[in-house]
């Protein structure tokens, strides 16, 4: 149970650090520059023009993901981080806060008039405008560069498909059994068949805040010489179950393992105040319960499902991505 004295103790602190902000000082941004400018030096050149390809094709130059130069290092100095957070973190009228808490609502109430209504309207800035950054490809891109060896021959591949689906429970359930399932098919043809990897996994981003986008995506390192067989592989292996679906005993296996794995993981965070603060902000923000019952609905999906979503994946747009040094 929460002690008052200890929650008021953290609703000061971030009172104190909304109006009295401390930025350490002169001397550590500087450490902090000096740091982040050698590690750019460190960093290999081919793999950072091969990201910044990449990045150029997945977000389409969203200047949200470019990554900061030795420039931009330099060019920091205090009245410029200050300025920031005040742009950030000072516009009390547009400011929303989430409270998860054991104790009553009269004393949260309390400190919440004391704390938090006290801060007023705060300084405003005018927005950037900007929505943030998400995956804009379309058609089938396919970036595919080879540089020269470093240690030893080796691919490092990418497949993803994103495109849009009903934002629903049960859509999110046959999510997660397409890459339930499709995460065992790779791993049986390209791991224990083929040889050609150790990891590979099949994983799908569908969550309610995206609106209905969703991005599902085969990630493996393989040999130069098998990257392409195993694209091959692994679009056959999709094929295949867009025409014939999962069988049964996929279904099966992939259900229980699911829920048996979600009630495991709700179990661990029963009594984390963080997640259930996450879970509030979640349904305030999106208006989805990510609390819903997880068993109905992945016993709601069926074979069927599961072949009409893996073809809407396929018809979607996709974004192949190999680097390879040899």
């Amino acid at each position: 149970n929460s002690d008052s004295a200890h929650v008021e103790n953290g609703f000061r602190q971030l009172y104190l650090h909304l109006t009295e902000p401390y930025f350490s000082d002169c001397a550590k941004l500087e450490d902090f520059k000096d740091g982040s400018i050698d590690n750019l030096r460190k960093a290999d050149p081919d793999k950072r023009r091969f990201n910044r390809a990449m990045r150029e094709a997945r977000y389409g130059g969203h200047p949200w993901m470019e990554t900061a130069d030795s420039g931009d290092f330099r060019a920091l100095d205090m009245a410029f981080i200050e300025e920031t957070f005040r742009r950030e973190y000072t516009d009390f009228s547009n400011m929303t806060a989430y409270i998860a808490s054991d104790l009553d609502k009269e004393t949260i109430m309390k400190l919440v008039c004391r704390y938090l209504a006290s801060l007023g309207n705060g300084s405003s800035s005018p927005q950037s405008g900007i929505r943030p950054a998400e995956a804009c490809y379309k058609g089938n891109v396919v970036i595919d560069s080879t540089y020269s060896l470093k240690t030893v021959p080796k691919s490092s591949v990418e497949i993803s498909f994103r495109g849009k689906a009903a934002m629903s429970t049960e859509n999110m359930a046959a999510f997660d059994i397409i890459d339930y399932i499709m995460s065992a098919r790779c791993l049986d043809k390209v791991r224990e068949e083929r040889g050609g990897t150790y990891s590979i996994s099949f994983s799908t981003e569908f969550e309610p805040e995206d609106r209905g986008r969703y991005e599902s995506s085969v990630a493996f390192e393989t040999r130069p010489e098998l990257s392409e067989m195993l694209i091959s592989d692994i679009l056959t292996e999709l094929e295949s179950m867009a025409a014939s679906g999962p069988t049964a005993e996929e279904m099966d296996n992939a259900g229980k393992y699911l829920v048996k794995a979600r009630a495991e993981r709700a179990k661990a965070r029963e009594n984390s105040l963080s997640s259930k603060n996450r879970d509030r902000m979640t349904l305030a923000e999106s208006g989805f319960d990510p609390n819903f019952d997880y068993g109905s609905a992945v016993g709601k999906v069926s074979a069927g499902d599961i072949r009409k979503l893996v073809r809407k994946i396929l018809r979607g747009d996709r974004m192949t991505v190999i680097y390879s040094e040899e």
